[in-house]
């Protein structure tokens, strides 16, 4: 029997970090992504009185996904009893699980301060004020009236994405559960490789994955994050006594000359270590065995591009790095190794 596609719905006010969050789950739970300002955009600009035109259609564009059996993820401010109906309409008319989600910032100096920080994303159409988000109706939540909902502050949007994995994958687990994640979650090639049988134990093992793969996010590139690695006890912390690492130059370094130059950049008077300035992406874990996970990712150090690897085991709580190995893509203009990490 197939299972039924997932709906979720993020709603909440301009600025609070929907989208961020839709960009971080849509791939890993294999979602067709309906942003209504993105349907409200180009009738803004042909001067239409959009009204409720941009909920309609993107309802319309939802069922019929949902009908196909994609899981499909809608990106909208969501503000009224009536709007908030359509999608439970849409779940019971499609057969689909639906997971509605209210996205809120308790810090209500941070939600100003992102959204008088927004740059224009949409083509014509400038973001709202402060002043406009401010004076927009958005009715309060009534789960008797409006339905369940899961209530999201978005102020750590990696926690946020690891519960709304979390809860869509209790709703409708997507085929195979979690052996693999990108930046956001689940890395979606992982889907396909396991079986279509998607039982509460496999839930619970891509709600367990979700939670690693955002730990070790934090912790990546390798001794580079300050908030892990802010002095020699930190760093013999989470470096084990047998650590190896190989370079992306095929230099093999043990522990001490990767403490030597951990504490060597943390020495430099910068606002900042090298590595929070470079960029991660496919970033990848996948369990070995026990609490043993190898991460993966590639790392552009300011146009010196490389695979990464690291093996990470949990030792009581504590992310302790066994391995890691770096191959070069892309050489940069300098191919010294001081303050690339292993």
């Amino acid at each position: 029997m197939r299972r039924p596609p997932l709906l979720l719905v993020l709603s909440g006010l301009p600025g609070v970090g929907k989208t961020t969050l839709a960009r971080r789950v849509v791939p890993p739970l294999s979602c067709v992504y309906l942003r209504v300002d993105e349907v409200e955009a180009p009738l803004i600009r042909s001067n239409v009185d959009v009204g409720g035109l941009g909920y309609e259609a993107v309802a319309g564009l939802a069922r019929s996904n949902l009908e196909l059996g994609r899981n499909v993820a809608v990106d909208l401010v969501n503000p009224l009893p009536l709007t908030r109906a359509m999608w439970r309409d849409a779940a019971a008319r499609t057969g689909a699980e639906l997971v509605a989600v209210e996205c809120v910032l308790a810090d209500r100096s941070e939600h100003r301060r992102r959204v008088v920080s927004r740059s224009a994303d949409l083509e014509g159409i400038a973001p709202p004020t402060w002043e406009q988000v401010e004076a927009r109706e958005y009715v309060p939540w009534d789960e008797s009236r409006d339905g369940e909902r899961l209530r999201l502050d978005m102020a750590d949007l990696d926690a946020a994405a690891a519960s709304l994995i979390e809860a869509a994958l209790a709703e409708a687990p997507p085929v195979g559960a979690a052996e693999a994640l990108d930046a956001g979650g689940l890395d979606e090639k992982a889907f396909s490789r396991i079986s279509s049988k998607s039982g509460s134990s496999k839930a619970q093992n891509a709600t367990s994955v979700a939670s690693v793969a955002s730990q070790l996010r934090a912790r990546e590139p390798l001794c580079c994050r300050k908030e892990f690695v802010d002095s020699a006890e930190s760093f013999d912390a989470c470096m084990a006594e047998g650590f190896r690492g190989i370079g992306a130059s095929g230099s093999v370094y043990g522990r001490d000359d990767v403490r030597r130059t951990a504490l060597d950049n943390l020495s430099e008077e910068t606002d900042c270590m090298p590595g929070q300035a470079w960029e991660v992406s496919d970033f990848r874990v996948e369990r070995l065995g026990g609490e043993t996970y190898l991460v993966t990712y590639r790392l552009d150090q300011t146009g010196r591009v490389t695979r990464r690897a690291t093996i990470w085991r949990d030792d009581a709580g504590q992310w302790t790095a066994l391995y890691h190995q770096g191959t070069m893509v892309k050489a940069g203009d300098e191919e010294s190794e001081r303050g690339r990490g292993a």
